[in-house]
């Protein structure tokens, strides 16, 4: 098995799992600066990232996994309207890296390339600092 089949084996998907736990550090760091809702959505991306990544196969839980994501895309970048100038700033930054981390990763799979990894390891990675710029700074 290859890096670009699923099931993902578990030599390649134990970075992806791995990397999904930060995603449960900033949901606690939402949780301490009262966010709630922010919380709700990396807490509940948090789960079904793991859920996923555990043992990656196509089916529902990849399924809810993409939804969660588009779930909290949409809510992150629709939450920069009601937020401070420089929060806003934040978010959009976040969700167009996010984006082009996504798109490279997409045409590293599509040529069957396995450092497709790196790049979703990325997405995983600035998710989880988005939290800590946004309440420290």
């Amino acid at each position: 098995m290859d890096a670009c089949s699923l099931p993902l084996p578990y030599e390649y998907s134990q970075y992806l799992f791995t990397s999904s736990f930060l995603m449960g550090i900033s949901s606690c760091v939402c949780l301490y600066y009262k966010d709630y809702l922010s919380f709700f959505f990396m807490f509940m991306l948090f789960l079904t990232s793991i859920q996923f990544w555990y043992k990656p196969n196509y089916g529902w839980r990849r399924d809810l996994d993409l939804f969660m994501c588009k779930a909290f895309s949409i809510y992150f970048f629709g939450n920069t309207m009601f937020r401070s100038e420089f929060s806003q700033a934040v978010y959009r930054s976040g969700f167009y890296s996010t984006l082009f981390f996504y798109l490279i990763e997409t045409i590293l799979h599509r040529f069957k390339h396995k450092k497709w990894i790196v790049f979703h390891m990325a997405i995983h990675i600035y998710t989880f600092f988005i939290p800590f710029v946004l309440y420290r700074l």
